[in-house]
């Protein structure tokens, strides 16, 4: 799968190891490494290619930076897989957090330092910074988020598209974190495990997250730190490809963690809004089309029941 052999000597004990996946990631890469090599404190970060076919991996090339080890796969085998072989890598050589970070943000220099800090003195299982939209810095993308079960397993970013500065500057407790940008103590993956490949990319974190709820592990938002995201600029707002994903994985997740009715009542529900958006909102037939079979495929998926609620 990797033609670069897995390396626990590159992280030289290091407390922090960040964990980014790359798919066709040319147009944001260098800003984000960028960002990485200016953060202060003690951290390392492991790049998965995810067999790139743009320039990503001569930019990866470009960078001699010893805190920085690059694996390269043959294939593409997805985000959820991407981060696994990280985290393995992180695990077995002894850090203590890891943070998995989308290579489409850009962010301060003393972020790294900043977020490790947080997570040590709350104590909590997870942090997240606020999210913004890039590059003026002042919407909200992210802010805390959770699972609506009323409108059929939906997952719900609080406080999106409002002003950064209306949010206040104390921590506070959410139930869902994105892995945009999400720091993970190390011992959440001994007790949760690793994350699900089933969806390939796009919901993956939601289940994790949905699994970190089950187990009892406590996931914070800290207003103190704002990191920028360059909103779908490697898979395309809205592409065929997200499309897919979103609407089987949604499927697919709500199987796994709703009872039988719940996953019908998500069902219905998607296929609601999917004709309210052909008849009422102007979505092309193909639009539609494309949305029922990736629920079809979310149906016909095997599934590894979670714990359901």
């Amino acid at each position: 799968m990797s033609d670069t052999p897995p390396t626990v000597s590159a992280l030289a004990g290091a407390m922090l190891v960040a964990i980014t996946v790359t798919y066709n990631s040319g147009d944001v890469l260098r800003d984000f490494l960028d960002c990485c090599v200016r953060q202060a404190g003690d951290w390392r970060l492991i790049v998965v290619d995810n067999a790139s076919t743009d320039n990503t991996r001569s930019i990866l090339a470009d960078y001699h930076d010893p805190r920085v080890t690059t694996i390269l796969n043959t294939d593409n085998v997805g985000f959820a897989a991407g981060c696994n072989q990280g985290i393995r890598i992180a695990m077995e050589g002894g850090a203590r957090q890891v943070l998995l970070v989308n290579n489409d943000t850009v962010f301060d220099d003393g972020v790294f330092v900043a977020l490790s800090a947080r997570l040590i003195a709350s104590r909590a299982d997870a942090v997240s910074p606020v999210i913004a939209v890039h590059p003026d810095g002042q919407s909200i993308w992210y802010a805390g988020g959770r699972i609506d079960w009323s409108r059929g397993a939906r997952n719900l970013h609080d406080h999106f598209n409002e002003p950064v500065a209306s949010i206040g500057p104390d921590d506070f407790s959410t139930t869902f974190c994105p892995a945009c940008f999400m720091l993970f103590d190390i011992d959440v993956f001994r007790r949760v495990g690793l994350m699900t490949e089933d969806y390939f990319v796009y919901w993956e974190d939601v289940d994790y997250c949905e699994r970190m709820n089950l187990a009892g592990a406590r996931m914070l938002v800290t207003p103190s730190i704002t990191v920028l995201h360059k909103v779908s600029a490697t898979t395309g707002a809205m592409s065929d490809f997200t499309l897919k994903h979103l609407y089987r994985n949604r499927m697919l997740f709500a199987r796994r963690f709703g009872s039988g009715a719940m996953a019908a009542y998500t069902f219905a529900m998607i296929f609601a809004a999917i004709g309210g958006r052909f008849l009422f909102k102007g979505d092309p037939m193909s639009k539609a089309r494309l949305r029922v079979r990736a629920v079809m495929a979310g149906l016909r998926m095997p599934v590894t029941p979670g714990k359901v609620r």
